[in-house]
């Protein structure tokens, strides 16, 4: 029987019998991580700009009035301060201002002109009401003296590159704090109501953290630091505050 040839012609009508595929393997990508922006360099401070002051420091006016100023003798020489005729230590000597000594509060007068770093000034004297009646006697006359150890009372938190609120502030004395706390090293002029004060910033006060901020244009001597600026808010009352006093900006 010749069964061999129908076999194959029955497998044949079926077609060849498959082959056996390897099982694909399919590799998912996975999504590409960015990478981050590099960092970015901190944008430069702009320059403190002073336009309605020299490039330094607050600049004095010289023969300029002063207007309702009273100042006080700051100055520890128990030789008192010599008040001479012309605003030079070349001046002749018209009398003395006694020093505070033993006295609770020191000898005051008014401050009526500034020139050079001299101040004109008239009726010296110690406040007998504070002080008692047995105070030394102190010239009385108009002179001059230097402004160097002069202090008077400022209630304004800020000083300024010139006698104006429209200039820059260059002292800060920082919230709930005024001038006067700091102390003062001169008075250097005088503009109207306005004072050209030295002020010394204390590098480690006594007292904790120096209240005290300022720019690099207020630095006038670096030992110590000595800061000047312009302020107002005087207040010629030594023992207490002025009411409704405030030097700072309106506003």
């Amino acid at each position: 029987m010749r069964w061999v040839p129908l076999l194959a012609l029955a497998l044949a009508a079926f077609g060849p019998a498959p082959t056996p595929q390897a099982e694909e393997t399919m590799a998912v990508a996975e999504p590409a991580v960015p990478d981050a922006p590099p960092p970015q360099p901190a944008a430069p401070r702009p320059p403190i700009r002073l336009s309605n002051a020299p490039p330094f420091a607050a600049a004095a006016r010289d023969g300029t009035a002063c207007t309702d100023i009273t100042g006080r003798l700051d100055d520890p020489d128990p030789a008192g301060r010599n008040v001479r005729d012309a605003p030079s230590p070349a001046g002749s000597v018209l009398g003395i201002i006694p020093a505070q000594g033993r006295l609770d509060f020191p000898a005051t007068f008014e401050i009526i002109e500034s020139r050079n770093g001299w101040l004109k000034i008239r009726n010296a004297g110690f406040d007998t009401a504070l002080v008692g009646d047995k105070v030394p006697p102190s010239y009385a006359g108009e002179g001059w003296i230097s402004g160097k150890g002069v202090g008077v009372v400022v209630q304004a938190r800020l000083g300024f590159a010139a006698p104006s609120h429209d200039a820059p502030w260059l002292v800060d004395a920082r919230p709930d704090n005024h001038l006067d706390s700091v102390q003062q090293r001169a008075i250097v002029g005088c503009a109207g109501n306005w004072v050209l004060v030295d002020w010394l910033f204390e590098a480690k006060p006594s007292y904790g953290a120096n209240p005290l901020a300022y720019r690099p244009q207020a630095v006038v001597a670096r030992t110590p630091i000595t800061l000047r600026a312009w302020s107002t808010g005087i207040c010629n009352i030594q023992e207490t505050t002025c009411d409704g006093v405030d030097g700072d900006r309106p506003g």
